[in-house]
């Protein structure tokens, strides 16, 4: 390849000194060209004369996440505008005293010498014309976008390419296009502006004069993939905000067609102003190819971005900028829901190895089908909406399926460009509007979409007050990486409009590289090639590609039905696919066992025959063995057999955590009755609450616990004072007729009133939670469990049985112990405990204390099950680091106390830690069902935010 040198930049403007000018404005005072805060603001065309119309435009520039024509934030300008619609601007003609414009207040002329006559309340401002200064203070816009960038480092988050190919045929001269884009420079005094921070403020330097940074090379020819890697190239060259210059171009030559580079940084344009120089680019070469002997030249623009910025920086000074700060300030003050998709993965600052990189950027795009954007525009019509409208009304409702929330907040850029005087100017004009929804009545499609249609307009009568006006004002407080009030910007842009009708030679815009997303979703709805099609950017570090495409799909699924049936309300509108509607499921291995035929008693008992001299329970320094625990619960079984105790009857059980809660608990249940826990540390009148609730007639308690429940009718075994008469009893089981069928527990739950109420729970649901995880967890005779949790936590169910039911060690944990981690500790390290069982909160305060721990002080677990709580898998680094993934495995369990203590699985890695992910909960257990529902009962999609709901599985395990 070959190069050429760089040139300088030429320019008309008149030098000025390193200082900021005196007058608020630096040109001739043109009446009216420019009025000061009106009842409206400071923009004299009203949006809402657009929508009354019902027609509309998309704005001329095209951009892309590939071709870098980026808006204030990131996003790609050639955004609809909906302040752009086509209606009659109502204009009066240039007088001697200048351009004197109509507004909603009418502005009359001002005379010279005379104040102005103007019914405005609010006086108009006029443009003054000093001789150029050479430093000016840097706009809102400039100041975030500077500070951004700082943010960013080297990274080309903020660069602005264009690139356009020539027709193959097109014999592009370099040289003329150089002086083109020579000129170009000279006419924009943004291109030639660099940016200085000095003692704390951030002003724009405009120079005299600049360098051009243009280039030519050549190449041969290998298909796309030169100048892939060249655009590619051209697009990571980095800017100096300080130096200059911040704008640049290049050209290549191949036989395939010449390709043209334009490049600038966001801080001196947007998308608009990337269409300006690529139009006043190529005009200004087909008039230097046409073989007129006086070429005819495009003229510099009547004001410059510097005028625009001095003036917005008066008028934030003005009560009209109060009445808009005031209007935002109500729209989106206080606390924010998210409107956003819940992410695949949590960003991390260093991505694991094949993982993306923070906000790398990549895109989907799918086809609008025509027959569904002829039904779009007959809403359109019916309503006074615009597409843009509509389409961002189809938006929101998808947003707010997937986000769980039904105030949906989504960001769109506007041009900001409403006056004429400014529509050639190149600079950093746009503005970002965020449009708020609120879909708790739901409401019929057509009339969100005509609530959307005045939300619009009501953001575009405020469209004037920067968007960094209002993040100052209102600190929504969102994390740096993350847009301030919105998650999803939305846009809808005209590719087909960009190089339409210029003269010169044909051009096409190619995509070009964009790497950094700066949004978590940019929703872009783009006119190309005649048709529509949804082009979306995101971030590849937050979603995976499959989650994307299938929210593409539920949106087109969703706008075809709202536009086909608009009076249906929007919970009727149907989303997903027909898979979709099936259940969250997981398979059971062919070799899982099946759920026994038995009770979960039962097969304590076997244990206890089988391997009687096995420890059954550790409760300090006792040692109850399984033949041991077997022969005195049955002496409590039959002495409540003789109380009238079997199948159904609910036995209260009140005893503190010792071995003889187990002895208790057993003893009920061998005798077919239901055990009641009544936990001794609850208060008294929760106790007495849940007694006369259940109309209980038995008690199982000991003569410390006897105030708690001792009443009236009540036939009770007091395992103290009954201890002498239960010795005598017989030994052996006593014949209950209890089946698997029968109660086996009732545990109260505080109750979504307030008020305890109880849930009932067979045995069969004991030993199918078991036999169903079996393959996951594989417990047996070696495993060492602990009784920590309160027997009225159903927690306590899946203690007592992982080691009863197994052959395996129950170890009792006392209340005091329970509550001090260190003491906690070292029960778990003396009686090597192999499977813990724990609530999050309490976990996290064992984990601090192990960390403090010595190395060769380990601990023997093997399992650790997460319930009763949402998880913070993030605070889990410390751990996974200490004692990796493995040994011990962490899971995750979420259940409800109706489930039979748990619904789901999911194993926990050092990688969900790192990358901060929230509670995850896995999948159901292989013979349950999960369904994920919205607050009106409606299926959601997998990834999103829903309420769980539990079944049977359609086919359940057979009993043997």
């Amino acid at each position: 390849m070959s190069s050429s040198a760089t040139a300088t930049s030429r320019s008309r403007s008149s030098g000025g000194s390193a200082a900021f000018v005196a007058s608020p404005y630096r040109r001739w005072f043109i009446r009216g060209i420019l009025p000061g805060p009106g009842p409206e603001g400071p923009w004299f065309s009203t949006p809402r004369a657009a929508f009354g119309a019902g027609r509309e435009t998309v704005s001329r520039l095209g951009g892309t996440g590939r071709s870098g024509l980026f808006t204030e934030h990131g996003a790609h300008l050639a955004w609809h505008s909906p302040s752009r619609e086509k209606v009659p601007r109502v204009r009066k003609g240039v007088t001697a005293e200048g351009v004197v414009l109509a507004t909603h207040v009418p502005v009359a002329p001002v005379v010279p010498g005379e104040p102005s006559t103007a019914s405005s309340a609010e006086p108009s401002t006029v443009l003054s014309a000093e001789p150029s200064a050479a430093v000016f203070r840097a706009s809102r816009a400039q100041q975030r976008m500077y500070f951004l960038q700082e943010l960013e480092g080297n990274r080309p988050t903020y660069h602005m390419p264009v690139f356009c190919a020539f027709d193959a045929g097109a014999d592009v001269d370099p040289d003329l296009l150089r002086d083109c884009v020579h000129r170009l420079v000279d006419r924009h005094e943004a291109l030639r502006t660099r940016f200085v921070l000095a003692d704390g403020e951030l002003t724009q330097r405009v120079d005299a004069s600049a360098r051009l940074d243009w280039a030519v090379e050549t190449t041969d020819g290998d298909g796309d993939g030169a100048a892939r890697h060249w655009m590619e190239a051209q697009y990571r060259r980095p800017f100096d905000l300080a130096a200059g210059p911040l704008f640049r171009a290049a050209l290549l030559c191949r036989p395939e067609g010449a390709v043209l580079a334009l490049g600038m940084h966001h801080i001196v344009g947007d998308g608009w102003s990337a269409g300006i120089l690529l139009r006043e680019i190529l005009e200004d070469y087909a008039a230097a190819t046409d073989g007129r002997e006086t070429p005819v030249r495009i003229g510099e623009p009547e004001f410059q971005y510097a005028d625009f910025s001095e003036w917005q920086e008066e008028w934030l000074r003005g009560p009209a900028a109060e009445r808009q700060l005031a209007y935002w300030a109500e729209r989106l003050g206080g606390e924010l829901p998210s409107s956003a998709i819940p992410a695949d993965h949590r960003p991390t600052a260093v991505p694991a190895p094949g993982a993306p990189a923070p906000r790398a950027a990549a895109t989907h795009e799918v086809p609008l089908p025509d027959a569904v954007l002829e039904r779009v525009d007959r809403v359109c019509r019916d309503t006074g909406a615009t597409r843009f409208m509509t389409l961002l009304a189809a938006l929101q409702v998808v947003l707010g399926r997937w986000s769980g929330s039904e105030d949906v907040l989504v960001g769109t850029p506007v041009a900001n460009r409403n006056r004429k005087e400014f529509a050639d100017t190149a600079g950093l004009f746009v503005n970002t509007l965020v449009i708020r929804s609120d879909l708790t009545a739901d409401p019929r499609f057509l009339d969100h979409v005509t609530a959307v249609r005045d939300t619009v307009a009501d953001a575009q009568d405020h469209q004037d007050l920067p968007f960094e006006r209002i993040v100052e004002h209102l600190n929504p407080g969102r994390a740096t990486e993350r847009a301030p009030f919105f998650d999803v910007l939305f846009g809808l842009h005209d590719e087909d409009d960009t190089t339409a009708g210029l003269p010169g030679p044909r051009v096409r815009l190619l995509e070009g590289p964009s790497d950094t997303a700066k949004f978590d979703l940019t929703f872009d709805v783009v006119r190309s090639g005649g048709g529509l099609r949804l082009r979306l950017e995101y971030r590849a570090d937050l979603y995976r590609a499959a989650t994307i495409e299938r929210f593409a799909g539920h949106y087109l699924r969703l706008l075809d039905a709202a536009v086909g049936e608009p009076h249906r309300p929007l919970s009727a509108l149907p989303m997903l696919a027909d898979g979709e509607h099936l259940p969250l499921t997981s398979p059971l291995p062919a070799a899982a066992a099946r759920t026994p035929g038995r009770c979960a008693h039962e097969l304590f008992a076997e244990h206890a025959a089988r391997t009687p001299g096995a420890v059954a329970v550790t409760d300090g320094a006792r040692r109850l063995r399984y033949a041991d625990l077997d022969r005195r619960a049955n002496r409590v079984a039959h002495r409540l057999r003789a109380l009238g105790v079997g199948p159904g009857t609910l036995v209260g059980l009140c005893v503190p955590r010792s071995a003889e809660l187990v002895v208790g608990l057993l003893g009920i249940l061998k005798a077919g009755g239901a055990y009641l826990p009544l936990d001794p540390d609850n208060p008294p009148e929760r106790l007495r609450h849940i007694v006369g609730d259940a109309g209980l007639g038995h008690v199982v308690g000991t003569t410390g616990t006897r105030p708690l429940w001792d009443a009236s009718g009540l036939r009770a075994v007091d395992l103290e004072t009954d201890a002498a008469e239960l010795d005598r009893l017989p030994a052996t089981a006593p014949d209950s007729g209890v089946t698997p069928d029968d109660l086996a527990y009732a545990i109260y739950t505080s109750g979504s009133t307030g008020h305890p109420k109880g849930t009932l729970v067979p045995h069969r649901n004991i030993t199918r939670l078991f036999s169903a995880t079996d393959h996951w967890f594989g417990f047996g005779a070696d495993d060492v469990w602990t009784l920590f949790h309160s027997i009225a936590f159903d927690f306590s169910v899946w203690e007592l049985w992982g080691a009863l039911a197994h052959g395996g060690r129950l170890v009792v944990v006392p209340y005091a112990t329970s509550r001090s981690p260190e003491e906690f500790r070292r029960l778990l390290r003396d009686e090597r405990v192999t499977v813990l069982n724990q609530t999050p909160s309490a976990f996290h305060q064992l984990d601090r204390v192990d960390a403090d721990a010595l190395r060769e002080d380990r601990l023997a677990l093997r399992q650790v099950v997460f319930g009763g709580e949402a998880l913070d898998v993030g605070a889990l680094r410390g751990w996974f680091r200490r004692h990796g993934d493995t040994a011990p495995r962490l899971v995750n369990m979420y259940g409800i106390t109706e489930t039979t203590v748990h619904v789901t699985y999911r194993p926990l890695t050092a990688r969900d830690a790192e990358e901060g992910r929230g509670s995850v909960i896995g999948v159901p257990i292989p013979d349950l069902r999960l369904h994920l529902l919205d607050g009106r009962g409606g299926a959601v999609p997998r990834g999103a935010v829903g309420e769980r709901r539990r079944l049977p599985s359609r086919q359940p395990r057979t009993p043997q």
